[in-house]
């Protein structure tokens, strides 16, 4: 009992020196590409500028906004993503920290690919664009350059949807298509 009792309290300890720690803006600039998995293998190129509030040594959050471009063989498209980040960091030493990530927010489609054409005497109209729920679970390492300054290296599972709208007969269809993907990423944190 008296053991537990000793671990309890020095939690609480270190909750309250982290929590004590100054909170302070952080915003980082993201570069990334991931590779497209399953049915629809759509690679991406993706630029990434995260706003936020690093709470202590542990814990940031933040709002992103950024560009992802997207080439499937020869066709491109792009989309304004606008999501939440949470990090949670596990220092190991003064300079170097682990850390695990998860972005949620909506991809807004800013070009879509569109295509026209004939099959068996029906003419058609297709428009696919990148847009719909986006989750990104990452994990990673920070190396600390600076005082509040450090690069970050990360590899995640990108998640996106992409809707596609299909016109023939004078009737409308549309589905939704999983486009996901592996990606690495690295940023600078300022």
């Amino acid at each position: 009992m008296r053991k537990h009792f000793l671990l309890l309290a020095l939690l609480l300890m270190a909750c309250g020196t982290a929590s004590a720690q100054k909170t302070h803006y952080q915003g980082e600039f993201q570069v990334g590409y991931a590779f497209g998995i399953g049915d629809n293998k759509i690679d991406r190129l993706s630029i990434h500028m995260i706003n936020g509030v690093r709470f202590n040594p542990y814990l940031s959050t933040g709002i992103g906004i950024g560009i992802d471009y997207y080439d499937d063989h020869g066709t491109s498209m792009f989309s304004l993503p606008l999501f939440v980040n949470l990090k949670g960091y596990i220092p190991l030493s003064k300079g170097v920290s682990l850390f695990a990530s998860f972005d949620l927010g909506y991809s807004v489609a800013l070009k879509n690919e569109e295509a026209s054409g004939k099959v068996d005497y029906v003419s058609y109209n297709a428009k696919m664009g990148m847009k719909g729920l986006m989750l990104t679970p990452a994990i990673g390492a920070s190396f600390k350059v600076a005082e509040q300054n450090a690069i970050h290296l990360s590899v995640g599972y990108d998640i996106k949807t992409a809707t596609l709208d299909v016109t023939a007969l004078d009737q409308k269809a549309s589905s939704t298509l999983k486009c996901n993907a592996i990606g690495i990423k690295m940023g600078f944190t300022f």
